[in-house]
């Protein structure tokens, strides 16, 4: 008999085990961005191998270059992209959500008979936050929101 009842309370055991502990949590987040703006207006140079040469053929402007090149690549800037009177907008937010919940088979550990988990110690833990920026300005008249480049190597 003390075979048996050893038997079953491992089997009972095993069976509680996958309500012993559980544990969820959820992470959720979103961003946005947004521009407005009145006008966009693109700058560009029509001949950029010109005026590179024409740049190079200054003495000062060249010896300047020569001596730049020797620590660094040369950035030439080729166009410009400009926003007149823009309004931005950047939003960031984060939620997560946790719970745990534990159960002890305190019942049948100590033979107490009845309905399934009445005598079972329990506890249930439940948190969750979220936090959120939000940032916006107006930058009025011409400004230049991007670059246009090209990398002159040695």
């Amino acid at each position: 008999m003390r075979a048996a009842r050893s038997a079953t309370a491992n089997a009972g055991l095993g069976a509680k085990l996958t309500s012993l502990f559980a544990a969820d949590l959820s992470l959720e987040g979103s961003n946005l961005n947004e521009l407005e703006t009145s006008q966009l207006i693109r700058y560009h140079l029509l001949q950029q191998r010109s005026c590179f040469a024409n740049l190079c053929a200054e003495e000062g402007a060249r010896k300047w270059i020569e001596k730049a090149m020797l620590d660094y690549p040369l950035f030439l800037i080729v166009g410009l992209i400009t926003v007149q009177d823009a309004n931005t907008q950047a939003e960031r937010q984060r939620d997560g959500q946790g719970s745990i919940f534990v159960e002890a088979p305190v019942g049948e550990a100590i033979g107490v008979p009845g309905p399934e988990g009445v005598a079972n110690a329990r506890i249930s833990l439940h948190g969750g936050g979220s936090s959120g920026r939000s940032i916006s300005f107006i930058a009025p008249g011409e400004r230049v929101f991007g670059v246009w480049y090209r990398v002159q190597d040695a």
